[in-house]
């Protein structure tokens, strides 16, 4: 009965495009997603449910940053759908988890600035690694900011201590 009930949600999600996975997403090198994969993904997000997120990832072998840009939730990238639902603990995770290519290519800071959401949690993280992105290509030392936003505590005082 679960079975059956879960086919027929998927069916009525992809039949009314609640999600896209772009037909590129290999030419591109992205890793492949199954529909059950990124639905469920969306749905993590949705909820905000990091830790079930992170254990889905785990289950299929794959990494965030690798699929970040073939996976879209209701025409959304996943830090846009995450922004939409106040969805921050897995905004936080998204933000430091995704490459800032794929998150400039999403174009989540001018969206999430066109609604005026930069000053949320994951938003105000989002802006601040992006700046720091920016100011380390500069000076040619990219990855000390990505190791400073993910080993750093002060940023997660809103975060579980389970997600730390």
């Amino acid at each position: 009965m679960k079975n059956w009930l879960s086919r027929i949600t998927l069916a009525i999600i992809i039949l009314s495009g609640g999600f896209h996975i772009p037909s590129h997403a290999q030419q591109l090198g992205v890793q492949n997603v199954t529909a059950d994969t990124a639905l469920a993904i969306c749905s993590y997000v949705r909820t905000n449910d990091s830790r079930a997120l992170k254990q889905k990832l785990q289950y299929e072998r794959k990494r965030l940053r690798d699929i970040y840009s073939s996976i879209r939730c209701n025409n959304l990238s996943l830090i846009q759908f995450a922004l939409q639902h106040n969805a921050h603990d897995v905004g936080r995770f998204l933000a430091i988890s995704a490459t800032p290519d794929s998150i400039i290519e999403a174009g989540d800071i001018e969206w999430a600035k066109s609604k005026n959401l930069l000053d949320t949690p994951t938003g105000s993280l989002l802006r601040e690694r992006m700046t720091c992105v920016r100011q380390s290509r500069a000076y040619g030392a990219e990855e000390s900011c990505s190791q400073l936003f993910r080993s750093s505590d002060s940023r997660t005082q809103n975060t579980p201590s389970y997600l730390r």
